[in-house]
């Protein structure tokens, strides 16, 4: 099998998940991790790359990343995501104050899609650069404060929602939420800043070398 790491021949490789291995590898050397492989042209699902052995072909080709960028993209796009979210939260407790109750759940539901989709963020975009999400907070922020105060905003509006009591789940949803996205918005739109400039042991060195082999 043909293996090619961003274009460049690595060196045949037995079978899909040798290929696999040296690429990462050798992308871990420069401080990148590979985010993308083909097989004779065609993407591989995340189900064929968990499985090497049940995929075969003649080229593989893998595309690597550095993992600043894509953990500052992640949290980028989460601060959008959830500014939008405030915006439908207000939007639901409209709905609740109009008594349309059907159409507020609705809009209710994309809303707390956005915020499980930001706690996924969390959890897994530090472990990829390998640091704590605590690193990439700006002085004076307490990650595990504002998280605690987060999960008490989500868990009442879960007590509301099993007491149906629309009346203090709109409140909710104009003050305690509207007030928590606000926050989270603009912390992971610091922390997608952090992650960016964040300086990675050996990086530097490992893309000298990398530009020096290349001259």
């Amino acid at each position: 099998m043909k293996t090619y790491l961003d274009q460049r021949e690595i060196g045949p490789q037995p079978t899909l998940a040798a290929a696999l291995e040296t690429a990462r590898r050798q992308a871990a050397d420069l401080g990148r991790v590979v985010v993308e492989v083909k097989l004779d042209g065609v993407d591989l699902t995340d189900e064929q790359i968990d499985q090497p052995g049940t995929v075969a072909g003649e080229r593989i080709e893998c595309i690597s990343a550095d993992p600043r960028a894509l953990v500052a993209m992640s949290f980028e796009q989460a601060a959008e995501a959830l500014d939008e979210a405030r915006a439908i939260q207000q939007e639901a407790a409209g709905a609740l104050q109009a008594g349309q109750t059907d159409q507020a759940f609705g809009l209710l539901a994309e809303a707390v899609g956005v915020w499980e989709a930001v706690r996924k963020v969390l959890d897994q975009a530090p472990v990829l650069l390998g640091v704590s999400p605590q690193s990439l907070c700006p002085a004076g922020t307490s990650f595990q404060q504002t998280t605690a105060e987060l999960s008490a905003s989500l868990s009442a509006l879960k007590a509301t929602l099993a007491m149906q009591d629309w009346a203090t789940l709109g409140d909710l949803l104009n003050a305690e939420l509207d007030q928590q996205a606000e926050v989270w918005t603009g912390l992971l739109g610091q922390m997608g800043q952090a992650a960016r400039v964040l300086a990675l042991p050996g990086v530097g060195e490992s893309e000298s070398k990398a530009e020096g082999g290349a001259a």
